[in-house]
């Protein structure tokens, strides 16, 4: 995503990360300074909402499917809700609860598949927590050529600070 927004920045003429924040903002789009600078400087660490990257999408000047690639976030179709057939209001309330109990499962399934895929987890120790691999930003490179993938981690040198091995 820093890619993308590097490319956004050339484009609107912004000459730091609160020139386009501000710039964001008068357009309505969901994305802040903040966010901008951490994620330029690779300190952003939460997951991307679909407003972030649709903002950056829009601000790189690229198809969504791009930044969604980018953020290492699965694009969603098209709604759900559109694809049901005209006389699903017609169910019964035990049919409606039937058929929402099913489609929480397989998101269930879908979220855990999307958790074990994009960052592995290791427990860290007795203390309950979980410590995720952050995933590196992939280059322009690696996101105009379809490379860019939400499995890629972060790796350490063995002397411990962080960065690609070579």
């Amino acid at each position: 995503m820093a890619g993308l927004l590097r490319e956004a920045m050339r484009l609107e003429q912004a000459t730091s990360g609160r020139a386009l924040g501000d710039l964001a903002q008068r357009r309505g789009l969901a994305l802040t300074h903040t966010q901008i600078n951490h994620i330029l400087a690779g300190t952003y660490h939460s997951k991307p909402k679909r407003s972030t990257i649709d903002a950056i999408a829009t601000l790189a000047r690229v198809k969504p499917e791009v930044a969604y690639r980018a953020a290492g976030v699965p694009m969603a179709g098209k709604p759900f809700a559109d694809e049901l057939p005209p006389d699903v209001d017609l169910l019964k309330p035990h049919h409606r609860k039937a058929v929402i109990g099913v489609v929480r499962a397989f998101l269930s399934d879908v979220k855990a598949e999307e958790s074990s895929d994009g960052a592995p987890t290791t427990q860290a120790g007795n203390a309950g927590a979980t410590v995720t691999k952050i995933p590196t930003p992939p280059t322009m490179e690696d996101i105009e050529s379809g490379r860019a993938a939400a499995h890629r981690t972060r790796r350490h040198r063995r002397d411990g600070e962080g960065g690609r091995q070579s």
